[in-house]
Protein backbone atom coordinates (compact mmCIF):
# COMPACT_ATOMS: atom_id res chain seq x y z
CA UNK A 1 0.00 0.00 0.00
CA UNK A 2 1.37 3.40 -1.00
CA UNK A 3 1.26 6.34 1.45
CA UNK A 4 -1.14 8.26 -0.80
CA UNK A 5 -3.50 5.27 -1.06
CA UNK A 6 -3.34 4.68 2.69
CA UNK A 7 -4.06 8.34 3.42
CA UNK A 8 -7.09 8.17 1.17
CA UNK A 9 -8.54 5.24 3.12
CA UNK A 10 -8.14 6.67 6.62
CA UNK A 11 -8.12 9.96 8.49
CA UNK A 12 -4.89 11.87 8.94
CA UNK A 13 -4.54 10.82 12.58
CA UNK A 14 -4.84 7.14 11.69
CA UNK A 15 -2.57 7.66 8.69
CA UNK A 16 0.11 9.26 10.87
CA UNK A 17 0.01 6.30 13.25
CA UNK A 18 0.13 3.85 10.32
CA UNK A 19 3.18 5.64 8.89
CA UNK A 20 4.98 5.71 12.26
CA UNK A 21 4.37 1.99 12.74
CA UNK A 22 5.64 1.27 9.25
CA UNK A 23 8.86 3.20 9.86
CA UNK A 24 9.53 2.53 13.53
CA UNK A 25 7.45 -0.46 14.61
CA UNK A 26 4.41 -0.69 16.89
CA UNK A 27 4.00 1.48 19.97
CA UNK A 28 2.19 1.27 23.28
CA UNK A 29 1.31 3.72 26.02
CA UNK A 30 1.81 2.19 29.47
CA UNK A 31 0.44 3.46 32.78
CA UNK A 32 2.62 2.16 35.63
CA UNK A 33 0.72 2.09 38.92
CA UNK A 34 0.96 0.31 42.27
CA UNK A 35 1.77 0.99 45.89
CA UNK A 36 4.82 2.96 46.93
CA UNK A 37 8.13 1.03 46.77
CA UNK A 38 6.67 -1.72 44.57
CA UNK A 39 9.27 -1.05 41.87
CA UNK A 40 7.44 0.97 39.21
CA UNK A 41 10.35 3.33 38.61
CA UNK A 42 12.77 0.39 38.67
CA UNK A 43 10.72 -1.31 35.95
CA UNK A 44 10.74 1.86 33.83
CA UNK A 45 14.53 2.00 34.26
CA UNK A 46 14.96 -1.66 33.29
CA UNK A 47 12.94 -1.03 30.15
CA UNK A 48 15.15 1.93 29.27
CA UNK A 49 18.57 0.67 30.34
CA UNK A 50 18.35 -3.07 30.87
CA UNK A 51 19.07 -5.00 34.06
CA UNK A 52 22.26 -4.41 35.98
CA UNK A 53 22.34 -0.66 35.32
CA UNK A 54 20.83 0.50 38.58
CA UNK A 55 22.49 3.91 38.83
CA UNK A 56 21.22 5.78 41.85
CA UNK A 57 18.52 4.09 43.90
CA UNK A 58 15.11 5.30 42.65
CA UNK A 59 13.42 7.89 44.82
CA UNK A 60 9.67 7.71 45.42
CA UNK A 61 7.86 9.26 42.48
CA UNK A 62 6.15 12.55 43.27
CA UNK A 63 3.07 12.93 41.10
CA UNK A 64 4.10 11.25 37.86
CA UNK A 65 7.04 10.97 35.48
CA UNK A 66 7.04 10.16 31.77
CA UNK A 67 9.61 8.39 29.62
CA UNK A 68 9.93 7.06 26.09
CA UNK A 69 11.66 3.75 25.46
CA UNK A 70 12.52 1.78 22.36
CA UNK A 71 13.29 -1.91 22.74
CA UNK A 72 13.91 -3.85 19.56
CA UNK A 73 11.04 -2.84 17.25
CA UNK A 74 8.72 -1.84 20.07
CA UNK A 75 8.26 1.78 21.19
CA UNK A 76 6.90 2.39 24.66
CA UNK A 77 5.66 5.59 26.27
CA UNK A 78 5.52 5.13 30.03
CA UNK A 79 3.75 7.19 32.67
CA UNK A 80 5.19 6.23 36.08
CA UNK A 81 2.78 7.37 38.80
CA UNK A 82 3.46 7.87 42.48
CA UNK A 83 2.09 5.11 44.70
CA UNK A 84 1.55 7.11 47.88
CA UNK A 85 -2.11 7.49 48.83
CA UNK A 86 -2.15 11.22 48.08
CA UNK A 87 -1.19 10.61 44.43
CA UNK A 88 -3.69 7.86 43.63
CA UNK A 89 -6.31 10.35 42.47
CA UNK A 90 -4.05 10.87 39.43
CA UNK A 91 -4.13 7.23 38.40
CA UNK A 92 -7.49 7.20 36.66
CA UNK A 93 -6.75 10.28 34.55
CA UNK A 94 -3.54 8.84 33.11
CA UNK A 95 -4.76 5.25 32.87
CA UNK A 96 -7.62 6.36 30.62
CA UNK A 97 -5.09 7.22 27.89
CA UNK A 98 -3.08 4.01 28.28
CA UNK A 99 -3.11 0.99 26.00
CA UNK A 100 -2.05 -1.22 28.93
CA UNK A 101 -2.36 -0.69 32.69
CA UNK A 102 0.74 -2.11 34.39
CA UNK A 103 0.21 -2.91 38.07
CA UNK A 104 3.51 -3.44 39.88
CA UNK A 105 3.44 -5.16 43.27
CA UNK A 106 6.18 -6.04 45.74
CA UNK A 107 5.77 -9.82 45.77
CA UNK A 108 7.76 -10.10 49.02
CA UNK A 109 5.54 -7.66 50.93
CA UNK A 110 2.84 -9.87 52.43
CA UNK A 111 1.76 -7.12 54.83
CA UNK A 112 0.75 -4.83 51.97
CA UNK A 113 -1.26 -7.43 50.06
CA UNK A 114 -4.70 -6.29 51.22
CA UNK A 115 -3.98 -2.62 50.55
CA UNK A 116 -2.66 -3.52 47.08
CA UNK A 117 -5.74 -5.59 46.29
CA UNK A 118 -8.13 -2.88 47.45
CA UNK A 119 -6.28 -0.11 45.58
CA UNK A 120 -6.30 -2.17 42.37
CA UNK A 121 -10.00 -2.96 42.67
CA UNK A 122 -10.91 0.66 43.32
CA UNK A 123 -8.92 1.80 40.29
CA UNK A 124 -10.45 -0.75 37.92
CA UNK A 125 -14.02 0.19 38.86
CA UNK A 126 -13.71 3.40 36.84
CA UNK A 127 -15.88 3.29 33.72
CA UNK A 128 -13.20 5.16 31.80
CA UNK A 129 -10.81 2.23 32.24
CA UNK A 130 -13.21 -0.46 31.03
CA UNK A 131 -11.62 -2.98 28.70
CA UNK A 132 -8.03 -1.74 29.04
CA UNK A 133 -5.72 -4.78 29.43
CA UNK A 134 -4.12 -5.29 32.85
CA UNK A 135 -0.52 -6.48 33.16
CA UNK A 136 0.42 -7.47 36.73
CA UNK A 137 4.11 -7.64 37.60
CA UNK A 138 5.11 -9.31 40.86
CA UNK A 139 8.46 -7.57 41.36
CA UNK A 140 11.32 -8.55 43.72
CA UNK A 141 11.04 -12.27 42.99
CA UNK A 142 14.69 -12.53 44.08
CA UNK A 143 13.82 -11.76 47.72
CA UNK A 144 13.09 -14.41 50.38
CA UNK A 145 9.37 -14.96 50.84
CA UNK A 146 8.46 -13.61 47.41
CA UNK A 147 5.12 -14.96 46.22
CA UNK A 148 4.82 -16.74 42.91
CA UNK A 149 2.16 -16.20 40.26
CA UNK A 150 -0.53 -18.45 41.84
CA UNK A 151 -0.19 -16.63 45.17
CA UNK A 152 -0.32 -13.21 43.49
CA UNK A 153 -3.39 -14.19 41.49
CA UNK A 154 -5.16 -15.20 44.69
CA UNK A 155 -3.95 -12.22 46.76
CA UNK A 156 -5.10 -9.66 44.17
CA UNK A 157 -8.29 -11.50 43.20
CA UNK A 158 -7.28 -11.52 39.55
CA UNK A 159 -9.67 -14.35 38.68
CA UNK A 160 -12.57 -12.09 39.64
CA UNK A 161 -11.60 -9.39 37.13
CA UNK A 162 -13.85 -9.55 34.08
CA UNK A 163 -14.15 -7.60 30.85
CA UNK A 164 -10.46 -7.13 30.20
CA UNK A 165 -7.37 -9.19 29.39
CA UNK A 166 -5.29 -9.93 32.50
CA UNK A 167 -1.74 -11.28 32.49
CA UNK A 168 0.60 -11.83 35.45
CA UNK A 169 4.40 -12.24 35.51
CA UNK A 170 6.84 -12.80 38.36
CA UNK A 171 9.86 -10.57 37.76
CA UNK A 172 12.96 -9.11 39.36
CA UNK A 173 13.94 -5.66 38.16
CA UNK A 174 17.20 -6.03 40.07
CA UNK A 175 18.25 -9.20 38.23
CA UNK A 176 16.23 -8.72 35.05
CA UNK A 177 14.32 -11.96 35.64
CA UNK A 178 11.46 -12.41 33.15
CA UNK A 179 11.72 -8.86 31.80
CA UNK A 180 12.26 -10.30 28.31
CA UNK A 181 9.08 -12.35 28.71
CA UNK A 182 7.19 -9.17 29.61
CA UNK A 183 8.61 -7.41 26.55
CA UNK A 184 7.52 -10.30 24.33
CA UNK A 185 4.00 -10.03 25.73
CA UNK A 186 3.94 -6.27 25.17
CA UNK A 187 5.21 -6.70 21.61
CA UNK A 188 2.57 -9.33 20.89
CA UNK A 189 -0.12 -7.08 22.34
CA UNK A 190 1.07 -4.09 20.29
CA UNK A 191 0.94 -6.13 17.09
CA UNK A 192 -2.51 -7.46 17.97
CA UNK A 193 -3.74 -3.92 18.63
CA UNK A 194 -2.34 -2.70 15.30
CA UNK A 195 -3.94 -5.62 13.46
CA UNK A 196 -7.33 -4.96 15.06
CA UNK A 197 -7.13 -1.28 14.10
CA UNK A 198 -6.43 -2.24 10.48
CA UNK A 199 -9.37 -4.64 10.47
CA UNK A 200 -11.72 -1.98 11.88
CA UNK A 201 -10.65 0.50 9.22
CA UNK A 202 -11.15 -2.07 6.48
CA UNK A 203 -14.66 -3.04 7.63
Amino acid sequence: TSPSTAAGRMGWKDFAEWWRCLLFGPELDLALIGLQNAGKTSFARVLARGAGDDGDAPRPTVGFETSAVRRRRLRLRCVDMGGAARFRALWERHCEDAHVIVWVIDSADAAGAVEARDALRETLTSEGLAGIPLLVLGNKSDLPGARGIPQLVDALGLRDIAGREVRCFSISCKLGTNVDAVLRWLTKHARKRRRERRERRAS
